[in-house]
């Protein structure tokens, strides 16, 4: 019998899907990073403080504070600072990420991708509630185009999680001011409705390994009249003149279906996009457990959807 969360996406040109079991190197990896993450909920005010936030040797960090963000700036010793930039905005469920998360991944971005990387550090929910968040993200795109001499062109955007909430969100505003739009979108298992309302929310709970127990209502971050708000719930949006997007998920994650309506709506817009589904792994795998064969795999792919050297 066919799984209904997939049946209408069968055969879609735009669908990967990797059904195996974990590899035993990203289970090894999963165990322990699940029973550290408990320790760690997802709660406001609660950061990962195993995370080990040294810059290592070999790479430059810069911080510059710009309106209600901040920004953390990570190239290699000697590497020029551009042409490109890879701009990653980071999860949390919109209550957290701050900090040492949100360094570490951007230097995992480095090191996956090679790109010099900086990651937007915004206001958190539920003392900040949208648009805070957008408009923080926002006001660092600005700084990149304007005070540091990046041209649009010259940026790929990523978001995980809430951040792939965000870094759609952004093009939307972007695209509604009739500016111009990066070439290149990253996400991974964004979190795209927030009226959660897609099928998966409720078909995998107690299948996925991060959010066992579902996820709640998104009252905390958004007022419920503006849900359908393509500067809320990017899923929502015109995706017409969107850039090449490249999606890596779980299929046991309760966000599941988020990944795939909105790839579906993508390519239907006429947007050049891939969707990769992998299987028993967790919520944001790519950068929750990136050394991983599956993770290593996205990230190949990645360099080969796009074309980077």
């Amino acid at each position: 019998m066919k799984d209904p969360l997939f049946a209408e996406y069968e055969g879609a040109p735009w669908l990967v899907r990797t059904e195996a079991e974990p590899t035993a190197e990203a289970e090894a990896a999963i165990v322990p990073h699940l029973a550290l993450l408990k320790q760690y909920p997802m709660q406001p005010g609660v950061d990962r403080e195993f995370i080990d936030d040294a810059t290592p040797e070999g790479m430059v960090r810069e911080d510059v504070a710009e309106s209600g963000a901040r920004l953390f700036f990570y190239r290699y010793e000697g590497q020029p600072p551009g042409p490109r930039i890879l701009f990653y905005v980071h999860g949390g469920g919109f209550v957290r990420g701050n900090g040492k998360y949100c360094r570490l991944n951007a230097r995992t971005f480095l090191r996956k991708l090679g790109f010099p990387s900086v990651a937007c550090e915004y206001r958190t929910a539920p003392e900040s509630r949208w648009p805070a968040a957008l408009d923080d993200v926002h006001a660092a795109y600005r700084y990149l185009t304007g005070e540091r001499g990046y041209a649009p062109s010259d940026i790929i955007l990523a978001g995980e999680s809430a951040g792939g909430n965000l870094a759609p969100a952004l093009l939307a505003r972007l695209k509604r001011l009739g500016q111009a739009l990066p070439p290149a979108l990253i996400l991974f298992s964004p979190a795209a409705d927030l009226t959660m309302r897609g099928p998966s929310l409720a078909a995998n709970v107690g299948k996925d390994r991060f959010f066992p127990g579902g996820l709640g209502s998104a009252e905390y971050y958004c007022d419920p009249a503006e849900w359908k708000n393509p500067e809320a719930s990017p899923y929502y949006a015109d995706f017409a003149g969107f850039p090449d997007t490249y999606l890596a998920a779980d299929d046991t994650e309760v966000l599941c279906s988020d990944t795939l309506a909105m790839a579906a709506r993508m390519h239907a817009a006429g947007v050049r996009v891939k969707a990769h589904l992998y299987h028993g792994l967790i919520h944001g795998f790519p950068l929750e457990v990136p050394d991983v064969p599956e993770s290593d795999e996205v990230y190949r792919e990645i360099k080969g959807f796009f074309g980077f050297g």
